[in-house]
């Protein structure tokens, strides 16, 4: 995928990397504000034996 990449984008070494971080960058910013918020919804919450008040101390 990497190689797919790199050959896609014209110009000089420097300007391919800077166009991947950009590219990875963006990435990150739409799995963080729209895809994880999206799907937290179908994930069920974590269970903790802290807040169940049938639990002995």
């Amino acid at each position: 995928m990497f190689s797919l990449i790199w050959r896609f984008f014209p110009g000089p070494a420097w300007a391919r990397v800077l166009a991947m971080l950009l590219i990875a960058a963006v990435l990150v910013w739409a799995l963080v504000f729209y895809i994880f918020p999206a799907i937290q919804e179908l994930i069920p919450p974590p269970l903790s034996a802290l807040d169940d008040p049938n639990v002995q101390q």
